[in-house]
């Protein structure tokens, strides 16, 4: 599935991800951004989530949770 990495790597990306918007340091933005465009490029060599949540639900929270945050969405995009 993740070649080498561990099944858990998806849920560290994430939650180094959200912990980074969490924080508001908006010099880190561009670590968020990598995380972000890593898990979706991960995303296409999951076949079963188990108990994270898929791609588009996990964007979909964190753009209801930091949508306002333009300049990490910028770099993420």
């Amino acid at each position: 599935m993740f070649g080498d990495r561990p099944r858990t790597y998806p849920q560290t990306i994430s939650f180094l991800l959200e912990y980074t918007l969490d924080s508001g340091r908006s010099k880190a933005y561009v670590h968020a951004a990598r995380y972000y465009k890593n898990l979706a490029q991960l995303d296409a060599g999951i076949s079963d989530y188990a108990f994270l949540p898929d791609q588009a639900s996990f964007e979909a929270a964190l753009r209801e949770r930091h949508g306002r945050k333009s300049s990490f969405w910028r770099q993420a995009e």
